[in-house]
């Protein structure tokens, strides 16, 4: 798989299928899609975007909280 973002409208066709992906969409698709779109000028290859530019692994909930975790909700009280 390939992240690439596609700077023209391409259709990936295949013999049972076809998706269409439009201008700006950043996906990630398999290699044969990258490489044909790449190809035709659709479209750009782009780094993985879990690694950092330092080349570290950077994982989407880094960041929040600290690490902390949410409060507990509180239980209900009695309305009796």
């Amino acid at each position: 798989m390939v992240w690439v973002k596609f700077t023209q409208d391409f259709s990936y066709r295949q013999p049972s299928f076809t998706i269409a992906y439009k201008e700006g969409m950043v996906k990630n698709v398999v290699r044969d899609c990258a490489d044909k779109a790449v190809a035709q000028g659709r479209a750009e290859k782009l780094p993985s975007p879990v690694k950092a530019a330092s080349g570290e692994v950077v994982h989407g909930d880094q960041g929040k909280n600290d690490g902390a975790r949410s409060p507990e909700p509180e239980a209900p009280a009695d309305s009796a």
